[in-house]
């Protein structure tokens, strides 16, 4: 398991306490501390002493979740990989369900359902999810990650990779220093995947903090991450000669969100506003 750290104490323990208590025991925990000052160092460090399975690689400074999250691949020794933010959570049998389909079917990819808690809110949503447990097909993952209706088809958390799935570091590592950092590699591990099997129990929760950056304000920066993640997924499927017109239509309505929201945002005077106009109008029919 792959745990970026930066200043998470409130959270941390609970993180922990998941990942330690998990019903499969067989595995190891890398959390990579991107630069804390606020005693998340203090409270990993019991971890440590007590568990011989949790491993600490601190960094010099912080450099960003992408950095943390490359660092603990090139460190992982196990033959699965599993990212979890340190603010979430993971139910105990997380790895013992998820491991199902690859001990009976070698699957590569494992990716299942998942819930969220709203912290301001104080209540949890589950969401329906998208198939029973199912290999699906490289069609059927096309169709959910152009369609953006399931996160779970888009996030790198809340699932397990085959660790030789990242054995291109040149193009198979999160980008450094982006926002929205999972659009720009999760697909691309999809697509070198031969087996992916779908596990509709919801193991993982997403909290949603003041801080997440799904209910932040948006930045200018931010949109143009944005904006660049779905464009490398764009540009991955017509290489790939799977650029077809749902995707395009899909494409084009995540540019009219964007648009919104950076229309909400009053940042209609940016560069980025511009581009996103420019790729509505090449998407949009005779535009």
């Amino acid at each position: 398991m792959i745990v970026p750290v930066y200043n998470v104490a409130k959270y941390l323990n609970q993180c922990l306490d998941s990942i330690v208590n998990q019903t499969y025991q067989e595995f190891e925990v890398l959390l990579v501390d991107d630069g804390s000052t606020d005693g998340s160092a203090q409270i990993y460090k019991k971890y440590q002493q007590l568990d011989k399975r949790v491993k600490v690689i601190k960094l010099a400074a912080n450099q960003g979740q992408s950095n943390a999250r490359n660092v603990g691949i090139e460190n992982a020794t196990g033959d699965y990989l599993t990212f979890v933010d340190s603010d979430d959570w993971l139910n105990n049998d997380f790895l013992e369900q998820m491991l199902t389909p690859v001990f009976a079917h070698q699957a590569e990819i494992v990716l299942g359902n998942y819930y969220r808690y709203d912290e301001a809110q104080q209540n949890f949503l589950l969401y329906d999810p998208a198939y029973p447990a199912q290999e699906l097909t490289q069609a059927d993952y096309l169709r959910e990650r152009s369609e953006l209706r399931h996160l779970e088809f888009v996030s790198a958390w809340g699932k397990l990779f085959k660790r030789t799935l990242f054995d291109m570091p040149e193009y198979l590592r999160f980008p450094f220093g982006k926002t929205f950092e999972d659009q720009f590699l999760v697909h691309r591990l999809f697509f070198k995947a031969q087996r992916i099997w779908y596990w509709e129990k919801a193991l993982y929760c997403w909290r949603i903090t003041a801080n997440s950056v799904t209910t932040s304000p948006l930045t200018a920066a931010a949109a143009r991450d944005d904006l660049d993640g779905y464009m490398q997924y764009v540009v991955d499927l017509a290489l790939l000669g799977k650029l077809d017109e749902l995707a395009i239509r899909n494409y084009r309505i995540h540019l009219n969100g964007l648009q919104a929201r950076l229309e909400a945002a009053n940042l209609q005077q940016t560069a980025i506003y511009q581009e996103v106009e420019y790729q509505l109008h090449l998407t949009t029919p005779n535009g």
